[in-house]
């Protein structure tokens, strides 16, 4: 029985010519897998840019000066609907988290026959009410800086936190390859459902701290001032 070495010397010599070009083959095999790489990375990187983007849009719109007093309506709207059908309507859910969004008793009213979009509606104008009520409470002025404030941080914040998970998905992501699933689209569908998740949360928090915001006016020490007069 021959071995692999005895086997290969039967087999006739590779003409320098030959050699050249299946190095040649070799080296262009790899510089396509290395480009196919980097440019893989490059889609990855462009799904998270554009994210980025839109981000920074918002941010920026609300340094800029942006109206979140009357924008809040937009929030409060959209906060509503997503709630209710991520809850999927259950009365019990709903309740529990609107009792998560406000220390005060005064709850919205559903019944079991209540629909989704009424439960949504019914939730947005009591979430507007109260942050009217808070405004008024604040005045315009003080809430409408508190507003800016408020958002900001939770911007920060929650996309921080964001850019972690990302970061997380995207090492782990190529595992998808195993299971027959592409990891790119895989990774471009759990990014879409990711932001969407975000800005929900995002929404949330910022109704939710405005609801409980509470501004402490500082008094003067009137002892303190009668001192300095005498002195």
């Amino acid at each position: 029985k021959k071995t692999l070495i005895a086997a290969g010397a039967d087999t006739e010599p590779l003409s320098s010519k030959a050699i050249t070009k299946l190095i040649g083959d070799a080296q262009n095999t790899i510089e396509e897998i290395n480009f196919a790489s980097r440019k893989r990375v490059l889609e990855y990187d462009d799904v998270l840019n554009r994210q980025r983007q839109a981000m920074y849009d918002e941010r920026n719109s609300i340094l800029d000066g942006a109206d979140l007093i009357s924008e809040t309506k937009n929030i409060i709207e959209q906060l509503a609907d997503v709630k209710v059908n991520k809850l999927e309507g259950d009365l019990d859910s709903i309740v529990a988290w609107t009792m998560t969004m406000t220390p005060k008793d005064e709850l919205p009213t559903f019944t079991n026959e209540t629909t989704n979009d009424a439960k949504a509606k019914l939730i947005q104008n009591w979430l507007q009410n109260l942050f009217d009520a808070k405004v008024t409470e604040l005045g315009e002025d003080v809430a409408s800086r508190i507003t800016t404030q408020v958002l900001l941080r939770v911007i920060d914040t929650r996309w921080r936190i964001y850019l972690q998970e990302m970061d997380y998905l995207k090492t782990g992501i190529g595992l998808r390859g195993f299971g027959q699933r592409d990891p790119l689209v895989e990774y471009k569908h759990e990014a879409y459902d990711g932001f969407e998740n975000l800005v929900a949360t995002m929404y949330e928090d910022y109704i939710r701290s405005m609801l409980n915001v509470e501004v402490r006016v500082e008094r003067p020490d009137i002892d303190a001032l009668k001192a300095k007069i005498t002195d």
